[in-house]
Formats: C-alpha cells, structure tokens, sequence
C-alpha cells in the first residue's frame, strides 16, 4: 500500500548486550549488500557505545543531585528555627533538586489523629484548604499515614487513589510520591510530591532517604519546643521560688512599739544586702519605728564587703533616724571580723535579742523619766 519494497534492521549493542534496533525502509528494489550490512553492524556498535556513554553520564548527573538534594536536607534540618520553618526548607528543597511540581509536608497531631499541613512548595504555596487538616485513613495522604507504606506511581493518571483525575490530566501530572514519616515505630507525619515527568528508581530511593532524616527532624524540633516549655516553666518556678525567698530571707518583724526586727539569714552579698535596706527603710518609715534590731545570728561573713555591706545598713537607718542595733554576732564570727580588721566604732552590738530589747526598753523608761517621750516631744509640751 505504500509502495515499500526493500528493508534492513540492525542491533544496537554494547558488550554484547542489546540496548535497541534500528530499521529502515526503501520503496526501491534492492538485492542484499552484505558490505552495507557488515558496515552498519559496526554503526550499531557505536551507537550502542555513544548510548551508553551518555546513560552513564545521566546515571551520574542524577547521583550528584541526589547527594546534592541530601546534603541541601540536612542543612534545611539544622537551620530551620521552628518546626514549620524547617519542613518549608526542605519541601522547597525537593521541588529544586527533583524538579517536582509540588511538595507537602504534614505532621500528626495525635490526641485528634489529624495530619495537619506544614509546609507547601511548588506549584502550591498555601497550608490553607481542604489538604490542611487531612484525617488519618481519609484520601491517599491518609492511607499512607494510616497504612504506614509509601505510595508510588508513574501513572498518576489512572491512578484510583488519585481522586480528582481530571485536575492531574489537566496539570499534566505524571508521578507521586508519597512517604510515611516514622520514628521508632511511631507515625509522626507524612511527605508527599507529585511530578510531571518520571521518578526514577534513585529518586525515589533518594526520597526514602530523605523522609527518614525528615521524620528525625521532626522528632527533634519537638523535643526541643517541649524543653523550652520545661525550661521557661522551671524558669518561672525559680523566680517565684526567688520571690518567696526574697519575702521570707528579709522579713521585717514589729516586736515592740516603735522596734522592728530585720532577721538576716545566708550571705551578706550586695544585691541581697540592698534590698533588707530597702525594705527596712520602708517599714521604718511606714511604722515610725524609733528602733531596728538586726539580727545577723543565721548569717554568712566572710569578707570585708560583707561587712561594709551590714554597715552601709546600719548607716541608712541612722540617716531616716532609726537606732540600729546588731546582735546575734557569734564568735566565729567576731574571729572572722577581728581577722578582717574591721573597725566597729558606731555600731551598737549586743549579744542577743533579748539584750537589745532590754537595752531598748531600759532607754525608753529612761527618756519617759527625763519627762521626754521616745519620739522626742516632752510630756509637758503634751
């Protein structure tokens, strides 16, 4: 019918082994060349070397990207600063290397068994719509997740897990690959990509590879967001702990009209020191307080701050015009300060609070019979 009257076919090969046929076709009359045919043997040896060679060279091409595609993951795994930042990094990352039309990432959300959509790259970007929140067992993202097996085809369409065919004929989507995120036998997510060309089988492997590192990931983001949550929780437990030490280390006590008592317990360290001041100052001029007993009998000297610091004490009372007196100095302590030579002149000491209470009261029948009161003001003018 179309007026063909002569042919001849040869192999295309490489070591022996048959990589194609090659055949053509003639509308002339022609006897046999045995010389053409020997010749165009030879052709079809060098063309099954020149196939090779350039199978080879893809073969090779497409292992640098997939070792380009790992490392560019594992850098997405370290740099991302929260979970969905690092998920977007790396669903970006399999659309550059493996040419994908899109890719997804979704994390299990457990106490629901809801697969919820963190991360969009490609040809959707949005982590809105119906894909966002994805059932466990509902569609072919939730098969995967509930199934715990990879989906895999280069026939998407035609595919009966691909749901909406005339959307995948109309996009052109050739591929899927769909992979459950797992971490010691436990679901934590699902990674997914859809290609308009074929996945070869070191993509695909490559992609295994990946979700494994990606699930890894995952597992550690959210070990780290649960110790900032243990840590910011211990950090507000120490600092309400603080507070009620605070409270509880620099009491101020009334024990007598007119006398306050300031209790030191631990270190006399600066910041510590300024705030029993603080506070003694406020209570001194809150109740009117004639007298400050401060009671160091609980408390740590070890240096000369230590001390300068009890002073800077006493010498603030003395300025709002409270008598401070010291007590509870034991002798380990008063060895620690004649070691330190410090110079106690103007700081009234006593042993011990009942002492300084009975030096008080003593003062204070003392002024009532000079006809003066504690405050100051005679009891004539009165």
């Amino acid at each position: 019918k179309e007026g063909l009257h002569g042919a001849f076919a040869f192999p295309v090969t490489f070591r022996s082994e048959i990589l194609g046929v090659m055949e053509f076709f003639s509308r002339e009359l022609r006897e046999p060349d045995e010389d053409v045919l020997t010749m165009m043997a030879s052709v079809g040896t060098q063309i099954g070397q020149f196939i090779e060679r350039k199978l080879a060279e893809e073969a090779q091409a497409e292992q640098s990207r997939m070792a380009a595609l790992g490392a560019d993951i594992g850098t997405a795994l370290i740099q991302g600063d929260s979970l969905r930042d690092m998920l977007q990094r790396c669903a970006d990352t399999l659309v550059k290397h493996l040419d994908a039309a899109f890719a997804r990432v979704w994390t299990l959300e457990a106490k629901e068994n809801v697969l919820e959509l963190q991360a969009s790259a490609g040809l959707y970007t949005h982590l809105d719509g119906t894909h966002s929140r994805v059932p466990v067992g509902r569609f072919k993202i939730g098969l995967i997740a509930e199934e715990r097996q990879a989906h895999l085809t280069n026939s998407v369409v035609g595919d009966e897990r691909v749901g909406d065919q005339d959307w995948a004929k109309r996009e052109g989507m050739v591929a899927f690959a769909g992979y459950p995120l797992i971490v010691d036998n436990r679901l934590v997510g699902v990674m997914a990509m859809f290609s308009r060309h074929t996945l070869t089988q070191a993509a695909l492997e490559a992609m295994e590879s990946v979700a494994n590192g990606i699930a890894l990931g995952i597992e550690r983001k959210r070990a780290e967001q649960i110790l900032r949550e243990q840590t910011a929780a211990l950090a507000r437990l120490n600092e309400e702990r603080g507070r009620m030490i605070e409270e509880v280390s620099t009491p101020v006590v009334p024990v007598w009209r007119g006398v306050l008592i300031l209790p030191i317990i631990g270190s006399l360290d600066t910041e510590r020191m300024q705030r029993a001041t603080d506070t003694a100052m406020r209570e001194v001029m809150r109740t009117n307080a004639h007298s400050c007993i401060i009671d160091i009998t609980g408390a740590r000297i070890v240096d000369s701050q230590a001390v300068a610091n009890l002073s800077n004490l006493v010498s603030a009372l003395k300025l709002i015009g409270a008598e401070a007196i010291v007590t509870g100095v034991t002798a380990h302590a008063a060895h620690t300060l004649v070691g330190l030579g410090v110079d106690f002149t103007g700081m009234k000491t006593r042993r011990t609070l009942a002492e300084a209470l009975a030096d008080i009261i003593k003062s204070q029948s003392q002024s009532n019979k000079d006809g003066y009161s504690t405050n100051g003001i005679t009891e004539k003018s009165r």
